[in-house]
This record gives structure tokens, C-alpha cells and sequence, in this order.
């Protein structure tokens, strides 16, 4: 296993210890999980959708390929301003993603 796939896994188990704790002590707050492209798997997509949370992750070159081919696929990209383009409801893994490019 490269040192990247390690480092992911041990932030992974780590994020699920937290989750534990989170939930027991904060039962009632609802949350957005922000998080960089290092979380960017279909395990924390679907602890947060467990947990009825949402979750906003920077997806990075190389870290979910499936989502950013089809996101570059799709011809009719709905234009929010010059610089972002946004594509709602992207199949990954029994998750719907929405893709927002700056």
C-alpha cells in the first residue's frame, strides 16, 4: 500500500472515531463535514449520509476519477458566473454528488 493510501486510511479510521464522539456528545446539531480531497471516498460519503449530514469535499485531480470524467461528459454545464460551472446529481456509488468547478 503506498504511503498516500495510508495516510488516507489512518484519516478515514480516525474520522469514524470522531464521528462517534460527535454524535454522542452533539446528537441534535446539524452539520456540513468540510473536508479536503483526502476524505474524498465513498466511506465518509456514506457515514455522512448516515448521520443525515452534509458534506461539501474538494475533490482533487486523481482522487475520485469516475465523478470528474462524467462531470467533463456532460455538454450542458449550467454557467454561474464567468469563472464556475456547477452539474447537479452525479451518480458515485449509490451517492448523488454535485460538481462546482472554479
Amino acid at each position: 500500500m503506498s504511503a498516500e493510501k495510508r495516510k488516507q486510511d489512518c484519516e478515514t479510521k480516525a474520522f469514524v472515531r470522531l464521528i462517534e464522539k460527535i454524535k454522542k456528545r452533539l446528537h441534535r446539531l446539524p452539520i456540513v463535514f468540510l473536508a479536503d480531497s483526502l476524505y474524498s471516498s465513498v466511506t465518509i460519503m456514506n457515514i455522512c449520509k448516515k448521520n443525515c449530514w452534509d458534506f461539501i469535499i474538494r475533490n482533487k485531480a486523481g482522487s475520485i476519477s469516475s465523478i470528474t470524467e462524467e462531470y467533463e461528459a456532460i455538454p450542458e454545464k449550467e454557467t454561474v458566473c464567468p469563472c464556475r460551472v456547477c452539474i447537479n446529481d452525479i451518480d458515485y456509488k449509490e451517492n448523488t454528488v454535485n460538481m462546482l468547478r472554479f
